[in-house]
């Protein structure tokens, strides 16, 4: 990535650059976007470039916007209205990271982060804004997310985020909020948990939520640079007692398989996302005549069990020892 921004800052050397931005690792983004001052004219450039597109330097695959040059004045009285530092750095993690550097009158002002613009250089919010309004829509949102530290938004964005955590020994009281981690031990010892299993290198789980609801927790988590990511489906937009249940039982290695399931009418129309590379579904259970199903990203359908031929759809190649989803099954089947 570097290599490429140094051709690109190579190629535009004769411009006059005003700012920088580079998002490393972002959200999984890795971009770079620069603001170059036209001094033949009252204009300035602001160039974007997906550097996720890019293994080398490529002049047609610029974004550019023509924008006046107000735009460099507003930025210039900004830095001084707030007395800018010119060296920021508080980066502690090798992802989610953005950087800023403005230049004027000879001089570098350097800020470098994770995630939220801290509050100690919160004028960074006035220089972003005209910025974000001209660029592709997906960096217009990250606006929202760089001032949600100012804001008092962070759990909104943070509570699926990856972030650098020992899923196995880190100290939960800083992952958890205190009422969550008190629910969620309650959830634990109530067995909520109804199916945790470690597939392709990720926790998929279902918890048993309030009046039944089924919720789906998954949990990515790379245990040689313990970098986690934590999802459920609930409404909850923080990190919530269902996840915290799922991970009290990953830490005690009490594991509960999924059923499994083989989709046997391949010339249906009714397509589905695969867990594996054949036709094989995690399965949760059964609801009247339909079989529940968790998709790789956590959601749950539900299908019907049987065609229109009152044939079953589904085998079952992995159950219970009672063998109790296949006599599900076979009950539907009897009475269609």
């Amino acid at each position: 990535m570097n290599d490429i921004i140094n051709k690109i800052r190579k190629y535009y050397h004769n411009e006059n650059n005003i700012m920088e931005i580079i998002f490393d690792n972002y959200d999984g983004l890795h971009y770079y976007i620069r603001l170059d001052e036209d001094k033949k004219k009252p204009l300035c450039y602001l160039r974007s470039y997906n550097l996720d597109l890019l293994d080398k330097f490529d002049k047609k695959l610029i974004n550019q916007e023509v924008l006046n040059d107000k735009l460099v004045e507003h930025i210039y009285l900004t830095i001084e209205e707030y007395n800018a530092p010119l060296e920021y750095n508080t980066c502690t993690s090798d992802i989610n990271i953005a950087e800023f550097i403005i230049k004027k009158d000879n001089k570098k002002y350097k800020y470098k982060f994770n995630l939220f613009i801290p509050k100690e250089i919160e004028f960074l919010k006035y220089i972003v804004s005209p910025i974000v309004t001209n660029l592709p829509g997906r960096l217009s949102e990250l606006f929202f997310e760089l001032n949600a530290g100012i804001n008092g938004t962070t759990e909104k964005y943070m509570y699926n985020k990856e972030f650098k955590f020992d899923l196995i020994k880190g100290d939960l009281s800083k992952v958890f909020a205190e009422e969550v981690i008190k629910n969620g031990q309650q959830y634990y010892k109530e067995n909520r948990v109804r199916f945790v299993e470690e597939i392709s290198g990720a926790y998929y789980a279902i918890v048993n939520g309030n009046n039944d609801k089924l919720y789906s927790v998954i949990i990515n988590y790379d245990k040689k640079k313990h970098i986690t990511a934590l999802h459920c489906n609930c409404p909850c937009q923080f990190k919530c007692k269902h996840m915290y249940a799922v991970i009290e039982h990953i830490r005690r290695k009490e594991y509960y398989r999924f059923y499994k399931v083989l989709y046997l009418n391949e010339e249906s129309d009714q397509m589905y996302d695969k867990l594996f590379s054949d036709n094989t579904y995690l399965c949760v259970g059964i609801n009247n005549k339909s079989i529940i199903l968790m998709m790789p990203n956590g959601e749950l359908h539900m299908y019907n069990a049987l065609d229109e031929y009152g044939n079953l759809l589904y085998k079952v190649i992995e159950d219970d020892e009672e063998n109790g989803l296949q006599k599900e099954l076979e009950k539907i089947k009897e009475l269609d």
